[in-house]
């Protein structure tokens, strides 16, 4: 009897220990492998009381999917079991909006899906809603496609407040104190960009503008800016060439921004319009980044040097080629551009005596009448003989196509003044281009 029970003891304790190994295990663990794989997206919008997360994907699922959307808390870690928002559309990128927030509160969200498996989670959020006093958050975009009488402007709702955006879009005038004499022109209220036409605009006239915005807070405005009519449409009909737009000057069609910039200047320095730095007559090889690298090694006599390295020659005639006879690199005797030219097709860089004209027809003094052109000529500085960054936020310097003896000649734009000036061609500058004839 006593070994019968012994027996029957330790049989209860395997049945135990086996009941553990279970649990450690995980016997009853959900399989992981069959789960949904979902990644979390970002905030989009975000007011005091409700907030959109958007770009949140099902990445794959070895089942059907019976349910996806995000789950938030005040607390990190949130799961479906407290609160929970399901996401449209039905496949792929979702997106879920989140109500009943409050304000000044810090939430934690993730994207969910689930299928016979089980829930997968995305990665974590964390975002804290606005005060319910905060205005919008609204920027001003630079002008574009300026004609003699019509414009477009543009602007950007960076922020909702702590209500939604009910109505935003541009003022502008002929007088600096736009707020109260200036004409409104709404757009479709909202986050993200927008832009407005105006039209019945005089000739070779100095317009202000910014964006505004309204909640229930009240009104914000952007920073204000202007731009300058043309006198003619010289331009009307003439294609951009892609990621440029064209103004009117002088007569003369222009491209909108330097080549390599990233958009028309919307200050005198802003830094994503300075572009590439080009060494004079060299063509679009890479060197000019205005980063990359340096060499001492010339290219050889009357050749292009097929690499990217800036060249750099700190001793007379400072010149990145070993024959400094050879002048023909941007432009032919005839006017012709030859293949260097690092312009688009139809466009090349301005001879000195174009420049000259330009400064001469819009009456320039210095860099900031440059800037105020329908030009927009922003001041990037230039690289010097050792490839060595100079002058940025200072000056800008703008290439011709034009020599002189063993120099190039190119625009100078600084605080008193601005002219046609030479300068040693192993120079990195600006390159603006304009319509060939």
């Amino acid at each position: 009897m006593m070994r019968q029970n012994d027996m029957a003891y330790r049989m209860l304790q395997l049945l135990f220990l086996v009941c553990a190994l279970c649990l450690v295990a995980g016997c009853d663990k959900e399989d992981n492998s069959r789960k949904p794989t979902v990644i979390t997206g970002e905030v989009t919008e975000l007011t005091a009381t409700w907030a959109v997360i958007a770009g949140n994907e099902l990445v794959q699922s070895n089942a059907s999917v019976t349910a996806k959307g995000v789950t938030w808390d005040t607390m990190p870690d949130p799961v479906v079991a407290h609160q929970q928002v399901p996401g449209t559309p039905e496949d792929g990128i979702f997106e879920s909006k989140i109500s009943g927030l409050q304000g000044d509160a810090t939430y934690y969200a993730r994207a969910f899906a689930t299928n016979d498996a089980g829930t997968a989670y995305g990665n974590q959020l964390t975002f804290t809603t606005p005060s319910p006093d905060d205005k919008p958050l609204v920027e001003t975009k630079a002008a574009m496609q300026i004609q003699v009488d019509a414009v477009q402007l543009h602007g950007e709702v960076k922020k909702h407040g702590g209500t939604a955006v009910t109505r935003c879009g541009i003022v502008w005038s002929t007088d600096p104190d736009m707020d109260s004499h200036g004409t409104y022109v709404d757009a479709v209220a909202g986050i993200g960009s927008f832009d407005v036409s105006v039209q019945g605009l005089d000739p070779e006239t100095v317009y202000y503008y910014r964006a505004y915005a309204d909640n229930d807070a009240g009104r914000v405005y952007g920073q204000k800016k202007d731009f300058y009519t043309p006198a003619t449409d010289a331009c009307l009909g003439v294609n951009a060439p892609a990621g440029f737009g064209v103004v009117a000057f002088d007569e003369r069609c222009w491209l909108d921004r330097n080549l390599g910039a990233l958009r028309v200047a919307e200050t005198l320095h802003d830094g994503n319009a300075y572009g590439s730095l080009y060494q004079w007559g060299r063509g679009a090889d890479g060197h000019q980044q205005p980063s990359s690298g340096t060499t001492e090694t010339l290219a050889l006599p009357g050749e292009q040097p097929h690499h990217g390295d800036f060249i750099v020659k700190y001793a007379y005639p400072f010149d990145w080629n070993a024959d400094n006879g050879w002048v023909n690199r941007w432009a032919l005797p005839n006017g012709n551009t030859t293949n260097a030219d690092p312009c688009p097709n139809g466009w090349r860089v301005p001879t000195s005596a174009e420049w000259a004209s330009a400064i001469a027809h819009g009456n320039w003094k210095n860099k900031q009448d440059a800037f105020n052109s329908p030009l927009r000529l922003p001041a990037a500085g230039k690289r010097d003989d050792k490839g060595v960054l100079e002058y940025q936020d200072a000056r800008g310097y703008y290439w011709s196509s034009s020599h002189k003896n063993i120099f190039g000649e190119a625009l100078n734009a600084f605080d008193t003044g601005i002219f046609i000036t030479s300068y040693y061609r192993v120079g990195g500058m600006s390159v603006r281009c304009i319509k060939d004839d």
